[in-house]
């Protein structure tokens, strides 16, 4: 693992079968698999839907800001929003809050 260095550039090498990546530090690597996984340190994506939960008395976090289901032990939680981070979330919370109740962003048509 390389740590502290920035990736360059990925290419996939199709006589080698793998991803040719240069990093920053002037290193080459090879890799048969490449992931791309910018969720949690990327930046949050809000919508002005978050607007409708500005008169809401209770807590209202985005996605970018839940580490675990700790805090919610005892309470009642809605997850807004159908994608996998919702949908992650919901599963985790199932286990630690008295109630977990998921639904489609409210702009999303079913």
């Amino acid at each position: 693992m390389t740590r502290g260095v920035s990736v360059i550039s990925c290419v996939f090498d199709q006589l080698m079968g793998k991803w040719a990546i240069k990093l920053s530090d002037g290193q080459e690597a090879r890799a048969e698999h490449l992931v791309v996984a910018t969720g949690s340190l990327g930046k949050p994506k809000k919508s002005d839907a978050a607007d409708m939960f500005a008169t809401f008395a209770g807590e209202v976090i985005h996605s970018s800001e839940y580490y675990d289901g700790a805090a919610f032990h005892g309470k009642r939680v809605l997850v807004v929003g159908a994608g996998s981070s919702g949908i992650e979330i919901a599963v985790d919370l199932a286990r630690a809050a008295d109630t977990t109740v998921r639904s489609p962003h409210p702009q999303v048509q079913q």
